[in-house]
Formats: structure tokens, C-alpha cells, sequence
């Protein structure tokens, strides 16, 4: 599972989720990705040969995916799911005059995800030394459309186990996005410098 996070100039994020599942006994038809809010809306699905995938969404925080052919066992599948989702950028009171995000990847309660990625790709002009993040197996930098993104990699997480990971950077790379008084006074545990 390898997720990307783009956050836009209006606040909102890109959430690419990248997904290789195999089955292991029976036949998949579809799955479903948890969303980190209500306040998303679901763009396009697309296999490993290029097939458009079918996508809703039945319940309020999940974005669903119907497989154009069944998965049996011993079969893979891979594909991609983008969404757009509101509400993840909150005014962080650990660092006044920053703005923070904080991210948890899928997780199933009774499968454990192997190779689990997460790369948050801020702003444009956030610089290197004006990010903190939270120390959760914090793997590197790189560039991304010309833009700083900051990296994740976990080999597995357990069955129902949460790998949260986050940013904060400073509010006037985002100076058109006003966070919602629900999402004021939000706080990190714990900043390292990048």
C-alpha cells in the first residue's frame, strides 16, 4: 500500500492510494479504502492494464472499487484510487503560525498491509528547513512537480494497527486557505526538525 498526499493551494489534499492486493482464499469482486474524513469526493480507479474502475461510495468514509473481472485465489490484482479530501490542514498550536496535517494509511483489523508508504508532497516554496514533522519511520525527502515531499516506509503494519505520520509548515505558503473552526487548535505530540 503506497499513498501519496498532494496538498493543494485551497487546502484540500490529492490522496493517491496505490493498493496490490492478493487473494488468498475465495474471490474479491471489489474493495474498499477508508477515507480520513467524510468530506471527500472520489476521482478515478485505474487497473494495472489501464481499465477504468467503477467507484462510489455506500458509506460516508470509504471509497469503494468494483474490479472489472473477479480475483480468485492465488490471483492479484493492482491498481489506483485518487480522492479529494477536505478538511486535513489544521491550524497547529505546537508551532503557532504553522499549519499541520496529520495522516494514517489503511489498515484492515484482521490482515496485516506489507510495504506501506506514505509521501506528503507541501506546498510550493515550503523549503526543507521550515517543515517539522513527527518522528514515525521518517525515511527521506525528495522533489515532487517541483515541490518538497516528505517520506514514509513501514515493511508491514500489524492487523488494525495505525502508522500515523504528519507535517507542519508554516501558514503563508497556503495563504488563500483559512482552516474551519472545527479544525482549529489542532497539536502535534511530537516535531523534529526536517
Amino acid at each position: 500500500e503506497w499513498a501519496q498526499i498532494f496538498i493543494n493551494d485551497d487546502g484540500t489534499i490529492y490522496l493517491t492510494y496505490n493498493i496490490s492486493l492478493t487473494v488468498t482464499q475465495g474471490r474479491l469482486t471489489a474493495f474498499d479504502v477508508g477515507q480520513p474524513n467524510r468530506d471527500f469526493t472520489i476521482g478515478q480507479a485505474v487497473d494495472q492494464y489501464g481499465n477504468q474502475l467503477y467507484t462510489y461510495s455506500y458509506t460516508p468514509d470509504v471509497a469503494s472499487v468494483d474490479f472489472n473481472q473477479k480475483v480468485n485465489a492465488g490471483e492479484s490484482i493492482w491498481y489506483t484510487i485518487t480522492t479529494n479530501v477536505a478538511g486535513m490542514i489544521y491550524n497547529d498550536t505546537t508551532n503557532p503560525g504553522n499549519y499541520g496535517m496529520q495522516f494514517i494509511p489503511q489498515w484492515i483489523s484482521d490482515t496485516a498491509i506489507n510495504d506501506v508508504r506514505v509521501q506528503i508532497v507541501l506546498p510550493s516554496g515550503v523549503n526543507v528547513g521550515d517543515v517539522k514533522t513527527t518522528e514515525n519511520f521518517y525515511n527521506g525527502t525528495s522533489i515532487v512537480e517541483n515541490r518538497l515531499a516528505i517520506y514514509w516506509e513501514k515493511s508491514s503494519i500489524a492487523p488494525n494497527e495505525q502508522f500515523k505520520v504528519g507535517v507542519s509548515f508554516p501558514a503563508q505558503f497556503l495563504p488563500n486557505y483559512t482552516p474551519s473552526p472545527q479544525s482549529d487548535g489542532f497539536s502535534f505530540d511530537t516535531f523534529i526538525i526536517v
